[in-house]
């Protein structure tokens, strides 16, 4: 008779918790952005079920292979969070720039930010505004056959340029949505601390060193658990954000967005 398989010492779930998407739900544009949320999912579930199966065979849950299978499970929730985001952003951007103000008065914000960004040879001072224009940037867009999609275009490629692996580079994509944090970040300090730590996996393979030696930081199911869940539903939360400010028909003509969407102040 086969001896009885123990319990494992700590509480295992079936599966993650995590926001469900479904495609037929949402604007059309907006499905390789569920797709790779889904497939991140299916993804980081599949470590989970692996790390339960063998702690259900009586490995250790500080074994470094175990621990491996944590990391993961964390890393990947994490990078399924960026990827989404930034599809969301080269397939959602314009549409909802089209058709929501608080987006519209976001991007004008930034238009106006760029064109005076930095100190450069091609900048002059105008002497009338004492302001310093980009004026090669300027003469690029308006020279353009669609200046609005040039403009768009700079946006998306600032957005999507860096890893987006912290609660302010979220928020930044976030705030040009006019999505506010609340609606994508129900618990901020969970959120903070996943990124932490999946920093910590991602930068320095988790290593930290004490009284001159390095050794692992040995992370907790549940802590893994709970982060990575968060991170999933952030990314599902941002989805839903953006599905939500896009009406279910067809993007404006040039000729039927507004002109006075943005009037800038006059100048001191």
């Amino acid at each position: 008779m086969s001896e009885q398989q123990e319990e494992p010492a700590i509480a295992l779930k079936n599966k993650l918790s995590s926001l469900e998407v479904s495609p037929g739900e949402h604007p059309n544009g907006l499905r390789k952005a569920i797709a790779m949320h889904s497939r991140t999912v299916v993804a980081v579930n599949s470590f989970h079920s692996l790390f339960c199966e063998r702690q259900r065979a009586g490995a250790p849950p500080d074994d470094e292979y175990e621990q491996d299978l944590l990391r993961a499970m964390l890393l990947f929730a994490c990078s399924g969070l960026d990827a989404t985001v930034k599809q969301l952003v080269r397939d959602g951007l314009e549409a909802v720039l089209a058709y929501d103000e608080g987006a519209q008065s976001q991007f004008a914000i930034y238009v106006e930010r760029r064109l005076k960004k930095g100190v450069a040879e091609s900048q002059e001072r105008n002497s009338n505004t004492g302001l310093l224009l980009d004026f090669a940037l300027l003469s690029k867009t308006l020279a353009s056959l669609d200046p609005r999609h040039v403009l768009i275009n700079m946006l998306r490629d600032s957005l999507t340029a860096d890893s987006l692996q912290s609660r302010d580079q979220l928020l930044r994509v976030a705030a040009q949505f006019a999505i506010e944090s609340r609606i994508i970040l129900e618990s901020p300090k969970v959120t903070g601390e996943a990124f932490r730590a999946r920093n910590q996996v991602a930068h320095e393979m988790d290593i930290e060193f004490r009284d001159e030696e390095a050794g692992r930081r040995t992370r907790q199911y549940r802590d893994m658990v709970r982060w990575s869940e968060n991170i999933l539903n952030v990314a599902g939360k941002f989805i839903l954000a953006v599905s939500a400010k896009i009406p279910d028909r067809p993007l404006p003509t040039l000729d039927q967005i507004p002109s006075e969407q943005y009037v800038p102040e006059d100048p001191p």
